[in-house]
């Protein structure tokens, strides 16, 4: 006997067709970027022996990035399975706003905040110090980060949500989504 699908009640309100292509892209970047944070961390955290990191780093991580995990494929799934309507919503772009962003932000952690010239090292009172004996000044480049910061939280919430050019913006804010965690993965715990 063929078991039927139930219907769900009420049903789920329609999106529209550039609401599902933000909500999938959004979650299915959610998705890849936690997936990649979890694989790290699960290395992590079985690791014996001679470590870079603590394991309980690694357990802590995996505690702290399963919930988005779980919630995105969740999300993925409902947005899937809303019928589309031109006139329904595209609330979903705030998502691409938002996964841009923080894409920009995270990839934006690979500039230092001081640099030193070649041949010195930073000290810790933040001057460049080397074999030579004199104190330099630290090359300063926060200004530089916020700059960039700033900049990718204003193209995010403007350009990013255009309701008529989803389909191109959609991939660009995966790419820079998934290229500035996994970035800020490798500089952090990979």
């Amino acid at each position: 006997m063929r078991r039927q699908r139930k219907e769900r009640w009420p049903p789920p309100p329609p999106i529209s067709p550039e609401g599902r292509i933000a909500g999938l892209t959004t979650t299915g970047s959610v998705i890849a970027g936690c997936a990649a944070w979890l694989v790290v961390a699960f290395r992590i955290a079985v690791c014996t022996g001679i470590c870079e990191h603590e394991p309980g780093l690694g357990g802590l991580v995996l505690l702290v990035v399963a919930l988005p995990f779980v919630a995105a494929i969740a999300l993925f799934r409902a947005t899937l399975i809303r019928p589309t309507d031109p006139d329904a919503s595209a609330a979903w772009r705030f998502g691409l706003s938002v996964i841009f962003s923080v894409g920009v932000v995270a990839g934006a952690s690979w500039i230092p905040s001081l640099t030193c010239p070649p041949g010195t090292t930073l000290s810790f009172f933040g001057f460049c110090a080397g074999e030579h004996g004199a104190r330099l000044e630290a090359a300063n480049w926060v200004l530089q980060r916020r700059l960039i910061d700033v900049a990718g939280v204003l193209v995010g919430f403007t350009i990013i949500r255009s309701r008529r050019w989803v389909r191109v913006t959609a991939p660009v804010a995966a790419i820079v989504f998934v290229g500035g965690t996994v970035a800020l993965l490798a500089r952090t715990l990979a």
